[in-house]
């Protein structure tokens, strides 16, 4: 007999009803059996000359009911996960692993792409000309221990190069996904501040702080923590806080659900935008700033702190300058309150 570990969720319910010249009896023969991967089976058969026919029926529906729940197998999400060490060497560096960690070398980088589908991306910055490192924590999941040491082998990890010392840094599946895997795959990467970032996951956060170049951030859900004194910060979450420590210039930070908290004291012309559709944006600007600001409100208030000239305020719209005017900083929300000081 095949242990649980060998039966594929496949179930079969034969079920096959002859009635008899009596209308309130049923005779019942019912079949039930788990085909395994081998062609083991495992069941049992029941055969009934005359049973009233309410209690046939009910028993049919028991076995419909345990077919469905074979059948269901992985449909409400792995039910195993396994984590594998593993030592092999990329094109652009050597791979120590330990613990399911990759420790890759990188070599010169510019620009650094990041790209995940469920999982976490980690970004700390280093001094300039200190050499960066990626780990990657992956985790495999399927129906059993077997199918997700399946899952494990069929992801594929890369660090590959790009043009003019950009680098590419994901995962893929190194054959046909099977329906009932599932994978994890996040990024912590330490990389010298001058890199410029560019950074996506559909399902997880973004951490990027220390850094001295430009970054771009995207989750579709995840929370997004930003820190960078380059010249461009543009962030975006479709559901997810923002949390943005900015010193340049250029700045977009968008997200549907969730709020923004964004520290631009150190700007000295702040220019773009600050949008959420459902949340509060807390916003600081430094007094020396030079721009022109616009804040909007749909459902909510405004209040603001900054020494504006030219201001024209009511309770859920504010215009006003700053300074020179020199940039343009618009700050809007659908539902939340607007605090600028």
């Amino acid at each position: 007999m095949p242990s649980k570990a060998q039966l594929s969720p496949t179930a079969i319910v034969e079920v096959n009803r002859h009635f008899s010249t009596k209308p309130k009896y049923l005779p019942l023969s019912i079949e039930f059996g788990i085909y395994g991967t081998r062609g083991a089976t495992v069941g049992a058969r029941y055969d009934v000359k005359e049973w009233k026919m309410t209690t046939c029926f009910r028993f049919v529906g028991i076995a419909i009911l345990l077919m469905g729940l074979a059948l269901a197998g992985c449909r409400g999400g792995p039910s195993a996960w396994v984590v594998q060490t593993e030592t092999r060497s990329l094109d652009v560096a050597r791979t120590v692993t330990d613990e399911a960690r990759e420790a890759v070398e990188l070599g010169e980088v510019t620009a650094l792409e990041v790209r995940t589908h469920n999982g976490s991306i980690t970004c700390t910055g280093a001094p300039v000309g200190e050499v960066g490192t990626v780990r990657v924590i992956k985790k495999a999941g399927g129906c059993t221990h077997q199918d997700a040491e399946a899952a494990m082998a069929a992801i594929e990890t890369f660090v590959e190069p790009a043009k003019g010392g950009s680098y590419r840094v994901g995962w893929r599946w190194a054959r046909p996904r099977a329906r009932t895997w599932s994978a994890k795959v996040s990024f912590e990467i330490t990389v010298a501040e001058d890199v410029r970032l560019d950074l996506t996951t559909h399902n997880g956060y973004i951490d990027a702080r220390g850094m001295a170049a430009a970054v771009t951030a995207t989750s579709h859900n995840g929370r997004l923590i930003l820190e960078t004194k380059g010249d461009r910060l543009h962030a975006e979450t479709h559901n997810g806080e923002i949390e943005a420590t900015f010193s340049g210039q250029d700045v977009k930070l968008v997200t549907h659900n969730g709020s923004v908290q964004a520290d631009l004291r150190d700007c000295l012309a702040p220019h773009g935008a600050i949008d959420t559709r459902n949340g509060a944006v807390h916003l600081i600007v430094g007094d020396d700033a030079s721009t022109r600001l616009r804040a909007n409100t749909a459902n909510g208030r405004i209040t603001c702190q900054l020494p504006l000239t030219d201001k024209s305020a009511s309770r859920r719209m504010l215009v006003g300058t700053l300074g020179a005017g020199t940039g343009l900083l618009t700050v809007e929300t659908h539902n939340g309150t607007i605090r600028i000081w």
